[in-house]
């Protein structure tokens, strides 16, 4: 083990700094740069929006995150983390499933046109509704 170690350790030590970045995939630095472009940009609109009056930045921010929750309500994109939240706005707003003309109901809020029902225990599906074996 004690081997396996050291052989590691070596080979990695090898490796400069500049070699390190390099093997960073472009993808990351490209989400990288993006992010940083659009902290920028909240941050220079936020200072525009705040010229007019104080509570227009706010209004802003409220619209904004209003309309995020209702596309992750109706497309069902959200993070795994506000599912729950995500769960809840589903029984009120309206979902995609809705719109397509499915009839059979299969949980809260959704309707799927399958000929089996899903499983919304969190045990069996994570949190995520996943489909019963068919018998």
């Amino acid at each position: 083990m004690t081997a396996f170690l050291a052989a590691t350790t070596a080979a990695a030590a090898k490796l400069t700094v500049w070699e390190k970045i390099l093997a960073v995939p472009r993808d990351t630095w490209l989400s990288l740069l993006l992010g940083i472009a659009v902290i920028v940009l909240v941050k220079r609109v936020w200072r525009d929006l705040k010229e007019i009056n104080d509570i227009v930045p706010w209004i802003a921010l409220v619209a904004v995150g209003g309309a995020v929750l209702l596309y992750w309500t109706y497309e069902r994109t959200e993070p795994r983390l506000l599912t729950p939240l995500i769960n809840k706005m589903a029984e009120v707003f309206p979902t995609k499933f809705e719109y397509k003309g499915n009839k059979e109901y299969q949980g809260p809020g959704v309707f799927l046109p399958i000929d089996r029902r899903f499983d919304f225990s969190p045990a069996r599906s994570g949190g995520r509704p996943v489909l019963t074996p068919r018998s």
